[in-house]
């Protein structure tokens, strides 16, 4: 988990690097100070002269909803692992298309569709504890945002997920996901 949560940190505070950067670059533009600064405010950035103070209202919001999209990953993640049905529940949307891709002893893909009252039965369960790795770090990457919806990469030992999630009234919930055993090539 140690693993995990630094990659989540890093992209956390990349994330408000650039916004704060973009946000930066566009005021010495509006200064009339020109856009040939990249260098001088990448460097201001770092040393802390520019801060994400700067970042504007909307800048903010995006960098929280990337916190809470990181999150809902987490609790649907090791929600499963733990066999945590409340947290895998938080997670899930109730419309949720879950969709598992397997290759049969010929060499055929098959495929297994599985709905969020599924997940969180199973999960309760304990199905995912029976199957947990000894290596159980994870990297959560987020692909892209825009307005209510984003798109998600979990890689692990194990699996890897293709997740999209939407904004609700209830915060952001998986609605669908795709997802694959990791194969011994």
């Amino acid at each position: 988990m140690e693993i995990h949560s630094q990659v989540v940190r890093a992209s956390t505070q990349e994330a408000v690097w650039r916004l704060g950067e973009q946000r930066a670059r566009r005021g010495a533009v509006e200064q009339g100070l020109g856009a040939g600064l990249e260098g001088w405010l990448t460097d201001q950035w770092r040393r802390g002269i520019v801060s994400a103070a700067t970042l504007t209202e909307s800048q903010e919001a995006y960098v929280e909803d990337k916190d809470v999209i990181i999150t809902t990953v987490n609790d649907y993640w090791e929600g499963w692992f733990e066999g945590d049905a409340e947290r895998m529940d938080r997670a899930l949307h109730p419309a949720l298309a879950k969709t598992g891709i397997g290759i049969d002893a010929s060499g055929l893909l098959i495929t297994e569709s599985m709905t969020a009252e599924d997940m969180i039965g199973w999960t309760r369960g304990g199905a995912g504890i029976a199957e947990k790795p000894a290596d159980s770090a994870f990297e959560v990457t987020i692909n892209d945002t825009y307005h209510a919806i984003a798109t998600v990469t979990v890689q692990s030992g194990i699996y890897r997920e293709y997740l999209h999630l939407v904004k609700t009234p209830l915060g952001w919930k998986i609605l669908n996901a795709l997802y694959m055993r990791v194969r011994e090539e």
